[in-house]
Formats: C-alpha cells, sequence, structure tokens
C-alpha cells in the first residue's frame, strides 16, 4: 500500500495531544509496516521536524499553516493532486479535516467534537468552518478513525454517520527522555509535595475547577503546590483572575509549554497526577503519568474513563469539593495511591504506538479492500 499522512495542520508544539498522537503513529508505522511506503504531506513548519526513511518520504507542500485559509485551500485542492503524482492507495487525514473530492480512499481522523460540545472555546468563524468541514469530511470520507467509543458514539448521534463507518483507534504516550533530578524542580520555585496536571486554558478543561479543589485542600491545611504545564487558551485571563483572587498565587505554577526533559522531571516528582477535564476525545497525559508510576485522580467525563479504566481514581471533577475529596483520599491513604500506581504502570503497557500502528495498518486495509 502507499498511503500519504495528511499533515498540513501540524503546528510544531501548537497543536497539542494530536501532534503527539501523529508523531507516535508515523514511529509506529515506520517499525510495523514493512510492506508499505508512507508519504508524509508536510507544511513549511513541521517539513524540517520529520526525517526521511526507506519506507518513510516527506513531501513538502509549500504553505504557512499558521494561515489557516492558505491551509484549508491547499488541502482541498492540492491534495488531490500530490495523491496522483505519488499514486497513493489511500490519504489518511490526522487533522479532522480530508480532500473532499480526492482520486483515493479517503480516511480522516476526528478525534473529538470539540467545536459542538464546548463552542466557547471557537470564535464564530472558527466554530462555523470547523461545523461545516468536520460534517462534510465525515459523509464523504471513506473511513472515520476516532480515539474512543465515547467519541465514536458522539459522531454517530451528532453527524448522524453509520456505525460501521467509524473505527476506534486508542492513542499512546510517547516515550519520553529521562528526567532530571529533583533539584531541577528548582527553577520551577518547585520546594514540596505538588500535584501535577497538564492541560491547556481552555474552559471545558475545567482548570479552574483543579484550582478550587486545591484551595479546599489548601484550607484543610494540606502543605502542597500546584503545577500545571501546558498551552494557552480562551481562559488563561479568568484562571488568573481566580488564582489572585483565591490567594493562590504562591501555592500555584502556571509553566506553560515545557520541554520534554522538564516535562519527564515533573511527571517523575510528582504525588499525584489529576486530570480535571470535563471533555477529552483521549487523554495522553494519564497514559504518560500511568507510564511513571504515578498515582492518577481523573475526571471520569466522556473518554477519560476508557483511558484511566480501573487503574486510577476517577471522580465527578465538576465538584470542587468532591475533587478534593478525592485527591485527598489517595495524600493521606499511601495504600491506595501505591495500589493505583501499581495499577497504572501496567495499564500503560496496553497502550503503545507499534500497537496503534498495527490498528491503523489493518484499518487502510480494510478500507481499500472493501470498497
Amino acid at each position: 500500500m502507499r498511503i500519504g499522512l495528511n499533515l498540513l495542520y501540524l503546528i510544531p508544539n501548537k497543536v497539542g495531544g494530536t501532534e503527539t498522537l501523529a508523531r507516535e503513529l508515523i514511529g509506529g508505522l515506520g517499525r510495523v509496516g514493512k510492506k508499505n511506503e508512507f508519504y508524509i504531506l508536510c507544511n513549511k513548519e513541521n517539513y524540517p521536524t520529520f526525517l526521511d526513511t526507506s519506507r518513510i518520504h516527506r513531501v513538502l507542500i509549500p504553505i504557512d499553516a499558521k494561515n489557516k485559509i492558505l491551509r484549508l485551500v491547499a488541502e482541498q485542492f492540492l491534495l488531490p493532486f500530490v495523491a496522483q503524482k505519488y499514486k497513493l492507495d489511500a490519504i489518511h487525514s490526522l487533522g479532522y479535516i480530508t480532500p473532499l473530492i480526492c482520486g483515493c480512499y479517503k480516511i480522516v481522523g476526528i478525534h473529538d467534537l470539540n467545536w459542538f460540545y464546548h463552542p466557547e472555546d471557537f470564535g464564530l468563524v472558527e466554530r462555523t468552518v470547523l461545523r461545516l468541514l468536520v460534517t462534510l469530511s465525515a459523509k464523504m470520507s471513506d473511513k472515520i478513525v476516532t480515539l474512543s467509543e465515547a467519541s465514536k458514539k458522539s459522531i454517530m448521534e451528532v453527524l448522524k454517520i453509520k456505525e460501521d463507518k467509524i473505527e476506534v483507534l486508542y492513542g499512546c504516550a510517547p516515550k519520553l527522555v529521562t528526567p532530571g533530578s529533583r533539584k531541577d524542580l528548582q527553577k520551577f520555585g518547585i520546594d514540596r509535595k505538588y500535584l501535577f496536571t497538564v492541560l491547556a486554558a481552555y474552559p471545558h478543561k475545567n482548570l479552574i475547577g483543579a484550582l478550587k479543589a486545591f484551595k479546599i485542600l489548601v484550607e484543610d491545611k494540606h502543605d502542597i503546590l500546584l503545577v500545571v504545564a501546558g498551552l494557552g487558551g480562551r481562559a488563561a485571563e479568568p484562571i488568573s483572575d481566580y488564582i489572585k483572587h483565591a490567594q493562590l498565587g504562591e501555592r500555584v505554577k502556571i509553566l506553560g509549554f515545557v520541554e520534554n526533559k522538564d516535562l519527564s522531571t515533573l511527571y517523575k516528582f510528582c504525588t499525584i497526577y489529576i486530570c480535571p477535564s470535563l471533555y477529552e476525545g483521549f487523554g495522553i497525559p494519564i497514559l504518560e503519568a500511568f507510564s511513571f508510576g504515578k498515582p492518577v485522580v481523573s475526571s471520569g467525563s466522556f473518554s477519560l474513563k476508557e483511558v484511566v479504566g480501573n487503574a486510577g481514581l476517577l471522580t465527578d471533577a465538576s465538584k470542587p469539593r468532591v475533587f478534593a475529596r478525592d485527591i485527598e483520599r489517595v495524600l493521606e491513604n499511601k495504600a491506595l495511591g501505591d495500589k493505583i500506581s501499581l495499577l497504572g504502570r501496567k495499564r500503560a503497557l496496553i497502550f503503545s504506538s507499534s500497537k496503534m500502528a498495527k490498528e491503523a495498518l489493518e484499518i487502510y486495509n480494510k478500507t481499500i479492500n472493501e470498497a
């Protein structure tokens, strides 16, 4: 098979978990897809970040993906010619939108329906364009790939897509680099035990809910910090205002984007990893925390219960007092923390890039051979 991987949406370090999944999938395909050829359809920003191998080939589409209109135009009108030039059997578009008319099979990755469930995260124009193009991509593609059974169900219900057109392809966590020492935490002002979370500052990520739960823990005399890493977003200002209003400035560390070595270090030394999000298509940071043997207290919303399984403590993160109580259970019960840490390590092994790549190859084969 000759498969194109449409990464025109991918701006390095700007698109969060979708970048992680794309890179892990490509790495896995390089290891397991030995009878196939893969063509990474790159923009100018991400082209230098990939390497050509004997079976993985970069193709530069000379556009700046930061110009979203230009990117969408290129996706619809240039990629069909690229598919023809390289005699592609299928294009797998990993960023929600596929060329609508193309001379090969079309597979589209729709990880979630954020624009539908949380429109407050988007401006009117962006929301309208997403609604139109994601819906058309879903209806005109030959196969839809999504990250969880929860997302599959929502695509069926919201976009009115038949079940047999949708495949669930679980993601995985990247292998993080070797962490530093506890001394390396000093540059972040971390001098005691801390809760850790990785998320972008969008309303549905519910960082304010986590802050409210953390305030309860502080009021209950827990000598602990809350450390947050991740990209910015529309809720950044309300989050900053809440921290100031709740007088948590000395206890909360908002780090923004951190490099991989620092991220590994932050995972390694945290006391508990918390996930307050009220909506996720998957949950890569949870798997990263599992791989470091950290106890996880997570919202059970949407797909998160699929990712966590029985390897963490599921909570109702929409209720700060309940969230705080469940964090406190792990803080005060070492046996519980040790138990879910062990379960988490085992669960992390279920999700791997090689497994994801093998299942992706099965989807490609099925799409091409079923038609």
